[in-house]
Protein backbone atom coordinates (compact mmCIF):
# COMPACT_ATOMS: atom_id res chain seq x y z
CA UNK A 1 0.00 0.00 0.00
CA UNK A 2 1.35 3.21 -1.03
CA UNK A 3 2.28 5.64 1.64
CA UNK A 4 2.27 9.06 2.27
CA UNK A 5 5.04 11.39 1.80
CA UNK A 6 5.75 12.20 5.61
CA UNK A 7 8.35 15.00 4.47
CA UNK A 8 5.27 16.90 3.49
CA UNK A 9 3.07 16.47 6.43
CA UNK A 10 5.21 19.00 8.76
CA UNK A 11 3.54 21.73 5.73
CA UNK A 12 -0.03 19.85 6.21
CA UNK A 13 -0.51 20.01 9.63
CA UNK A 14 1.47 22.77 10.47
CA UNK A 15 3.59 21.20 12.86
CA UNK A 16 7.18 21.45 13.88
CA UNK A 17 9.74 19.06 12.02
CA UNK A 18 10.40 15.65 13.77
CA UNK A 19 14.24 16.50 14.12
CA UNK A 20 13.59 20.05 15.52
CA UNK A 21 11.69 18.54 18.29
CA UNK A 22 14.49 16.26 19.11
CA UNK A 23 16.41 19.13 19.13
CA UNK A 24 14.35 21.72 21.41
CA UNK A 25 14.04 18.30 23.78
CA UNK A 26 17.63 18.14 23.87
CA UNK A 27 18.22 21.49 24.73
CA UNK A 28 15.60 21.53 27.38
CA UNK A 29 17.42 18.35 28.43
CA UNK A 30 21.02 20.48 28.77
CA UNK A 31 19.19 23.35 30.78
CA UNK A 32 17.83 20.62 33.44
CA UNK A 33 21.38 19.49 33.80
CA UNK A 34 22.89 23.31 33.88
CA UNK A 35 20.23 24.27 36.48
CA UNK A 36 20.85 20.92 38.38
CA UNK A 37 24.35 21.14 38.47
CA UNK A 38 24.19 24.56 39.84
CA UNK A 39 22.24 23.62 42.21
CA UNK A 40 23.95 20.44 43.30
CA UNK A 41 20.74 18.23 43.73
CA UNK A 42 20.87 16.55 39.76
CA UNK A 43 21.49 13.07 39.83
CA UNK A 44 21.46 12.82 35.91
CA UNK A 45 24.08 15.15 35.93
CA UNK A 46 26.63 12.98 37.54
CA UNK A 47 27.05 10.76 34.40
CA UNK A 48 28.84 12.70 31.40
CA UNK A 49 27.40 10.77 28.78
CA UNK A 50 23.48 11.40 29.93
CA UNK A 51 22.00 12.05 26.42
CA UNK A 52 18.63 10.03 25.77
CA UNK A 53 18.27 11.58 22.38
CA UNK A 54 21.06 9.83 21.07
CA UNK A 55 21.35 11.51 17.71
CA UNK A 56 22.49 14.76 19.27
CA UNK A 57 25.08 15.98 20.90
CA UNK A 58 24.32 18.56 23.55
CA UNK A 59 26.55 21.04 23.09
CA UNK A 60 26.88 20.76 18.81
CA UNK A 61 22.58 21.47 19.44
CA UNK A 62 23.08 24.61 21.46
CA UNK A 63 26.03 25.87 19.69
CA UNK A 64 23.65 25.56 16.81
CA UNK A 65 20.82 27.49 18.05
CA UNK A 66 22.93 30.31 19.72
CA UNK A 67 21.95 28.85 22.92
CA UNK A 68 25.00 29.54 25.35
CA UNK A 69 24.97 29.65 29.39
CA UNK A 70 23.50 32.96 29.57
CA UNK A 71 20.23 30.90 27.88
CA UNK A 72 20.77 27.79 29.91
CA UNK A 73 20.86 29.58 33.30
CA UNK A 74 17.58 31.44 32.82
CA UNK A 75 14.82 30.69 34.60
CA UNK A 76 12.03 28.22 33.29
CA UNK A 77 9.76 30.11 32.73
CA UNK A 78 12.02 32.26 30.96
CA UNK A 79 13.94 29.86 29.42
CA UNK A 80 10.59 28.21 27.75
CA UNK A 81 9.42 31.29 26.19
CA UNK A 82 13.07 31.50 24.85
CA UNK A 83 13.30 27.94 23.40
CA UNK A 84 9.66 28.74 21.99
CA UNK A 85 10.51 31.31 19.56
CA UNK A 86 13.79 29.57 18.49
CA UNK A 87 12.09 26.44 17.88
CA UNK A 88 9.61 28.78 15.35
CA UNK A 89 12.50 30.06 13.69
CA UNK A 90 14.23 26.58 13.26
CA UNK A 91 10.84 24.87 12.26
CA UNK A 92 10.76 27.60 9.30
CA UNK A 93 14.30 26.94 8.65
CA UNK A 94 13.21 22.74 8.44
CA UNK A 95 10.23 23.61 6.43
CA UNK A 96 12.33 25.67 3.83
CA UNK A 97 14.38 22.70 3.77
CA UNK A 98 12.00 20.10 2.61
CA UNK A 99 12.78 19.01 -0.68
CA UNK A 100 9.82 18.49 -3.28
CA UNK A 101 11.52 16.37 -6.02
CA UNK A 102 11.18 13.11 -7.04
CA UNK A 103 12.04 10.19 -9.27
CA UNK A 104 11.54 11.37 -12.98
CA UNK A 105 10.53 8.05 -13.83
CA UNK A 106 7.62 7.54 -11.34
CA UNK A 107 5.95 10.47 -13.72
CA UNK A 108 5.62 13.97 -12.04
CA UNK A 109 5.33 12.87 -8.69
CA UNK A 110 3.12 11.06 -6.24
CA UNK A 111 2.84 14.50 -4.43
CA UNK A 112 2.39 17.06 -7.26
CA UNK A 113 -1.21 18.07 -6.71
CA UNK A 114 0.32 18.74 -2.92
CA UNK A 115 3.52 20.68 -4.25
CA UNK A 116 1.75 22.84 -6.60
CA UNK A 117 -1.11 24.10 -4.31
CA UNK A 118 1.89 25.30 -1.04
CA UNK A 119 1.50 28.67 -0.78
CA UNK A 120 4.20 31.13 1.01
CA UNK A 121 2.40 30.94 4.54
CA UNK A 122 2.75 26.89 4.79
CA UNK A 123 6.47 28.36 5.33
CA UNK A 124 6.24 31.28 7.44
CA UNK A 125 5.29 31.63 11.28
CA UNK A 126 1.56 31.69 11.59
CA UNK A 127 -0.97 31.07 14.40
CA UNK A 128 -3.90 30.61 11.49
CA UNK A 129 -4.91 27.41 10.86
CA UNK A 130 -3.31 24.60 9.57
CA UNK A 131 -4.30 23.41 6.27
CA UNK A 132 -5.87 19.92 7.30
CA UNK A 133 -7.57 22.23 9.59
CA UNK A 134 -9.18 24.21 6.73
CA UNK A 135 -9.94 21.32 4.85
CA UNK A 136 -11.90 20.35 7.94
CA UNK A 137 -13.37 23.56 8.01
CA UNK A 138 -14.68 23.84 4.16
CA UNK A 139 -15.40 19.99 3.71
CA UNK A 140 -17.56 18.58 6.20
CA UNK A 141 -18.20 15.05 5.13
CA UNK A 142 -14.83 13.26 6.57
CA UNK A 143 -15.31 10.91 3.47
CA UNK A 144 -14.93 13.49 0.91
CA UNK A 145 -12.37 15.33 3.33
CA UNK A 146 -9.93 11.62 3.46
CA UNK A 147 -10.43 11.89 -0.66
CA UNK A 148 -8.74 14.95 -0.95
CA UNK A 149 -5.94 14.66 1.21
CA UNK A 150 -4.86 10.77 -0.37
CA UNK A 151 -5.33 12.54 -3.71
CA UNK A 152 -3.05 15.63 -2.76
CA UNK A 153 -0.51 12.94 -1.59
CA UNK A 154 -1.06 11.06 -4.48
CA UNK A 155 -2.25 7.79 -3.01
CA UNK A 156 -3.91 6.74 -5.54
CA UNK A 157 -4.50 2.81 -5.78
CA UNK A 158 -4.15 0.97 -9.07
CA UNK A 159 -2.39 3.19 -11.03
CA UNK A 160 1.01 2.92 -12.48
CA UNK A 161 2.82 5.31 -10.06
CA UNK A 162 1.53 3.34 -7.40
CA UNK A 163 1.56 -0.27 -8.12
CA UNK A 164 4.89 0.25 -10.05
CA UNK A 165 6.54 2.33 -7.43
CA UNK A 166 6.00 0.63 -4.13
CA UNK A 167 7.37 -3.26 -6.04
CA UNK A 168 10.68 -1.07 -5.44
CA UNK A 169 11.52 -2.50 -9.32
CA UNK A 170 11.31 0.58 -11.16
CA UNK A 171 14.91 1.99 -10.23
CA UNK A 172 16.34 -1.22 -11.67
CA UNK A 173 15.22 0.15 -15.52
CA UNK A 174 16.63 2.30 -18.24
CA UNK A 175 14.86 6.13 -18.74
CA UNK A 176 13.12 5.00 -21.94
CA UNK A 177 12.26 0.81 -20.12
CA UNK A 178 10.48 3.11 -17.69
CA UNK A 179 8.90 5.92 -19.93
CA UNK A 180 7.51 2.47 -22.17
CA UNK A 181 6.45 0.91 -18.67
CA UNK A 182 4.99 4.18 -17.23
CA UNK A 183 2.67 4.18 -20.24
CA UNK A 184 -0.79 5.00 -20.03
CA UNK A 185 -2.72 3.82 -23.31
CA UNK A 186 -5.14 5.69 -22.72
CA UNK A 187 -4.40 7.09 -26.04
CA UNK A 188 -3.49 10.82 -24.65
CA UNK A 189 -0.29 11.26 -25.89
CA UNK A 190 2.59 13.86 -26.33
CA UNK A 191 5.42 15.13 -28.93
CA UNK A 192 8.98 14.92 -28.17
CA UNK A 193 11.35 15.55 -30.85
CA UNK A 194 8.49 14.40 -33.53
CA UNK A 195 7.43 11.31 -32.10
CA UNK A 196 4.28 10.87 -30.09
CA UNK A 197 4.86 8.97 -26.74
CA UNK A 198 1.83 8.17 -24.15
CA UNK A 199 1.90 10.29 -20.97
CA UNK A 200 2.96 8.06 -17.81
CA UNK A 201 0.47 7.05 -15.61
CA UNK A 202 0.82 9.59 -12.46
CA UNK A 203 -1.70 11.03 -10.11
CA UNK A 204 -1.31 14.41 -12.85
CA UNK A 205 -2.11 12.04 -15.46
CA UNK A 206 -5.22 10.78 -13.86
CA UNK A 207 -6.59 14.05 -12.54
CA UNK A 208 -6.25 15.82 -15.51
CA UNK A 209 -5.16 14.44 -18.81
CA UNK A 210 -6.19 10.81 -18.70
CA UNK A 211 -9.10 9.46 -21.07
CA UNK A 212 -10.32 7.07 -18.55
CA UNK A 213 -11.22 9.64 -16.06
CA UNK A 214 -12.14 12.47 -18.57
CA UNK A 215 -16.03 11.73 -17.88
CA UNK A 216 -15.15 12.50 -14.36
CA UNK A 217 -13.49 15.21 -15.02
CA UNK A 218 -16.34 16.96 -16.95
CA UNK A 219 -19.13 16.15 -14.11
CA UNK A 220 -16.82 17.77 -11.62
CA UNK A 221 -16.66 20.78 -13.73
CA UNK A 222 -19.89 21.33 -14.85
CA UNK A 223 -20.99 21.17 -11.35
CA UNK A 224 -18.87 23.64 -10.41
CA UNK A 225 -19.83 25.39 -12.84
CA UNK A 226 -23.24 25.69 -11.79
CA UNK A 227 -22.10 26.11 -8.81
CA UNK A 228 -20.39 29.42 -10.10
CA UNK A 229 -23.25 30.61 -11.72
CA UNK A 230 -25.73 30.31 -8.37
CA UNK A 231 -24.00 31.80 -6.12
CA UNK A 232 -21.01 34.30 -7.80
CA UNK A 233 -22.91 35.72 -10.39
CA UNK A 234 -23.05 35.47 -14.21
CA UNK A 235 -20.01 37.58 -14.87
CA UNK A 236 -17.89 35.01 -12.97
CA UNK A 237 -18.38 32.93 -15.62
CA UNK A 238 -16.29 33.43 -18.19
CA UNK A 239 -13.29 33.47 -15.52
CA UNK A 240 -13.97 30.00 -14.77
CA UNK A 241 -14.16 28.88 -18.43
CA UNK A 242 -11.07 30.94 -19.23
CA UNK A 243 -8.99 28.44 -17.11
CA UNK A 244 -7.13 25.50 -18.24
CA UNK A 245 -7.81 22.02 -16.29
CA UNK A 246 -4.32 22.56 -15.25
CA UNK A 247 -5.25 25.78 -13.43
CA UNK A 248 -8.65 24.60 -12.30
CA UNK A 249 -7.30 21.50 -10.65
CA UNK A 250 -4.24 23.58 -9.08
CA UNK A 251 -7.17 26.23 -7.79
CA UNK A 252 -9.42 23.86 -6.21
CA UNK A 253 -6.81 21.60 -4.21
CA UNK A 254 -5.89 24.65 -3.23
CA UNK A 255 -6.63 25.40 0.95
CA UNK A 256 -6.61 29.23 0.68
CA UNK A 257 -10.13 31.01 -0.47
CA UNK A 258 -8.84 33.55 -2.27
CA UNK A 259 -12.21 35.71 -3.28
CA UNK A 260 -12.11 35.30 -6.95
CA UNK A 261 -15.17 34.03 -7.08
CA UNK A 262 -16.41 35.10 -3.50
CA UNK A 263 -15.31 32.75 -0.22
CA UNK A 264 -18.81 31.18 -0.04
CA UNK A 265 -18.50 30.23 -3.72
CA UNK A 266 -15.34 29.12 -3.46
CA UNK A 267 -15.39 26.73 -0.46
CA UNK A 268 -18.45 25.13 -1.89
CA UNK A 269 -16.52 24.74 -5.03
CA UNK A 270 -13.75 22.80 -2.89
CA UNK A 271 -16.63 20.44 -1.27
CA UNK A 272 -17.50 19.66 -4.65
CA UNK A 273 -14.23 18.48 -5.82
CA UNK A 274 -14.15 16.86 -2.76
CA UNK A 275 -17.25 14.87 -3.07
CA UNK A 276 -16.29 13.61 -6.96
CA UNK A 277 -12.79 12.58 -5.60
CA UNK A 278 -15.03 10.33 -3.26
CA UNK A 279 -16.62 8.60 -6.66
CA UNK A 280 -13.01 8.86 -7.93
CA UNK A 281 -11.36 6.13 -5.31
CA UNK A 282 -14.64 4.19 -5.93
CA UNK A 283 -13.69 3.85 -10.45
CA UNK A 284 -10.40 3.54 -9.89
CA UNK A 285 -9.98 -0.30 -9.91
CA UNK A 286 -12.77 -0.32 -13.09
CA UNK A 287 -10.22 1.58 -14.73
CA UNK A 288 -6.81 0.97 -14.10
CA UNK A 289 -7.14 -2.77 -12.19
CA UNK A 290 -5.30 -4.42 -14.91
CA UNK A 291 -2.09 -3.19 -13.91
CA UNK A 292 -0.13 -6.14 -12.39
CA UNK A 293 2.31 -5.62 -10.02
CA UNK A 294 6.22 -4.79 -11.12
CA UNK A 295 6.96 -8.19 -9.31
CA UNK A 296 4.98 -9.84 -12.23
CA UNK A 297 6.11 -8.40 -15.22
CA UNK A 298 9.09 -9.93 -16.88
CA UNK A 299 11.32 -7.44 -18.86
CA UNK A 300 13.45 -7.63 -21.86
CA UNK A 301 17.41 -6.88 -20.59
CA UNK A 302 17.31 -3.95 -22.83
CA UNK A 303 14.58 -1.65 -20.65
CA UNK A 304 17.18 -2.46 -17.41
CA UNK A 305 20.08 -0.18 -16.59
CA UNK A 306 23.75 -1.93 -17.08
CA UNK A 307 24.60 -4.03 -14.25
CA UNK A 308 21.21 -4.61 -13.07
CA UNK A 309 19.29 -7.93 -13.16
CA UNK A 310 15.79 -9.13 -12.62
CA UNK A 311 14.81 -12.88 -11.30
CA UNK A 312 13.18 -14.45 -14.02
CA UNK A 313 11.38 -16.95 -12.21
CA UNK A 314 8.93 -14.68 -10.98
CA UNK A 315 7.79 -12.68 -13.90
CA UNK A 316 5.13 -13.31 -16.20
CA UNK A 317 5.60 -11.92 -20.10
CA UNK A 318 3.42 -7.97 -20.07
CA UNK A 319 6.15 -5.98 -21.44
Amino acid sequence: MAQAKTTLLPLMVGMTPWGVQQQKDALCLQAALTRGARAGVCLAHRHENANPFGLYQLKSVSDSWGCGLPVLNLPKPLFRKKIKVLARVKAIEGRKQIKLDHDAKYGRGSAAMCNRSLLSWHFEPREHESEVKLWHRMVVNSVHREAVLRAKFGLLPFIKATVFKWGSQLAKFSEAGAARLMACGCGHAFGASGALLDLPQDVTHVLEECKFSEGWRLSVFEEIRTCVLEHAGRLRIPVWDSWSVAKRMEFLFTAHLEGTFGRECESRMKSILAKHLAYLFLNLGNWYGGNVPVRQLEVNQECLRAGQVVDRACFVEVV
